[in-house]
C-alpha cells in the first residue's frame, strides 16, 4: 500500500486537461492538450486577489434654476443618469426659485430627489 500512495501522487501529478472546440472553418473538431502545471507552482491555495483601490466617486452637479414653460422650475443632475430630475414646484420668478433652493426646504427636497433616484435607477 505504501509504494501505491508515491505512484497515486505521481499520477495526478501528471494530470492534462483536453479540450474539444468545433473549428466553425472546417466543421471539425479541433482536441487541444493541456498540461498541468509543474507541482511546485500548485499550492492548493488560490493567488491573492489584485487590490485596487477605489477611485473616489465625483460628487453630484449641484442643482440650477431654469425657465420651464413658462415657470422657473428647480433641476437636479443625478450622477449616472442622463436626465435630471425636476423638482415638481414651480415658482414665478428666478430669484424665487434660487431663494427656495438655498433655503433649508429646498436642499432637502434637492436631497430627496437624489436619493429617489437611488431607489429607481
Amino acid at each position: 500500500m505504501s509504494r501505491s500512495a508515491p505512484n497515486l501522487a505521481n499520477y495526478l501529478a501528471q494530470v492534462v486537461v483536453m479540450l474539444s472546440i468545433l473549428d466553425p472553418c472546417t466543421g471539425r473538431t479541433v482536441t487541444v492538450t493541456v498540461p498541468d502545471p509543474p507541482a511546485s507552482k500548485r499550492t492548493g491555495l488560490r493567488p491573492e486577489p489584485v487590490a485596487r483601490p477605489f477611485a473616489p466617486r465625483a460628487p453630484h452637479s449641484p442643482a440650477y434654476v431654469v425657465k420651464l414653460r413658462k415657470a422657473w422650475r428647480v433641476i437636479v443632475p443625478i450622477r449616472g443618469r442622463l436626465n435630471p430630475r425636476v423638482i415638481a414646484r414651480e415658482f414665478p420668478t428666478q430669484s424665487a426659485a434660487l431663494s427656495w433652493l438655498v433655503s433649508e426646504d429646498g436642499q432637502n427636497g434637492v436631497a430627496r430627489e437624489r436619493a429617489g433616484s437611488l431607489h429607481s435607477a
